[in-house]
């Protein structure tokens, strides 16, 4: 991390880059270093996502442009940007907001590592309809995103989950919006739900079974996300079972405790 810094710019305009938060596949051919930064005119947190092969002017245009759409988009869960800006060195940049805790970005796929099992048809729900309101909005927009997968959701310290640069990749390779693609955007929503549910775990997986199949159809599937929300099991049909307050705070409290004993 030290060796990375020193080869790198150690800033972006005002944002001072504190330390690399991994890379993130936004789509095929196009993926993003992040940085946690700060911007210290004001001591606020950030990520900056330096864009992988954003070199020649023509596409430097086309992920600018596509930033730039993107960053006009504004609704809950969706991860918003903030800036969009070019440094000579590192390509197209993006910054937004941050909204991970003490120890770093966290991501679905995280939690449910450090967990060690899937999650239960409450938590299922919630982080279903968190990412699918991200989608419901860019789809009104007349956007989509062509890409989503489980590594793209974020959660913050009160355990909501946002979409990493939601409808970017699409924007930039010019995925047009229409009643196939919302369905294939659909059907990533269902088939990361079903990545969600542990392999042992076929209390929730026969919960969702119908769901899933009818979902996942490859000529068929829901129309819409309100669609695929609308029929997304209850919990009802598997043992009584009550949302656990505060359940994602509890697996980052956990999370803390791994890192810490490192």
């Amino acid at each position: 991390m030290h060796d990375a810094l020193q080869n790198e710019p150690d800033a972006l305009g005002p944002f001072r880059l504190v330390r690399e938060a991994g890379r993130v596949v936004l789509g095929p051919g196009l993926s993003a270093r992040r940085w946690i930064a700060i911007d210290d005119r004001v001591l606020s947190n950030h990520v900056v996502y330096a864009l992988d092969g954003c070199r020649g002017r023509a596409r430097v245009r086309r992920v600018m442009a596509a930033a730039e759409a993107v960053a006009e988009q504004s609704a809950a869960h969706m991860l918003p940007i903030q800036s969009v800006t070019v440094c000579p060195r590192r390509g197209v940049c993006v910054v937004t907001a941050y909204t991970g805790h003490n120890i770093g970005l966290c991501t679905v796929c995280e939690l449910i590592a450090q967990r060690g099992a899937g999650l239960s048809v409450a938590e299922l729900r919630r982080a279903v309809e968190h990412a699918g309101s991200a989608l419901a909005a860019l789809h009104q927009r007349g956007l989509v995103d062509g890409a989503l997968c489980l590594s793209r959701l974020l959660v913050d310290r009160g355990g909501r989950i946002h979409t990493e640069l939601c409808g970017l990749w699409a924007g930039v390779v010019g995925y047009s919006c229409n009643s196939e693609t919302i369905r294939d955007d659909v059907r990533s929503l269902v088939r990361m739900t079903g990545e969600m549910i542990g392999r042992d775990d076929e209390r929730v997986r026969a919960e969702f079974a119908r769901w899933l199949a009818d979902g996942l159809d490859p000529l068929g599937g829901y129309p819409s996300v309100a669609a695929a929300l609308a029929l997304l099991p209850s919990g009802h049909g598997a043992a009584s079972e009550e949302p656990r307050i505060g359940v994602i705070r509890g697996l980052l409290d956990r999370l803390r405790g791994v890192v810490a004993s490192r």
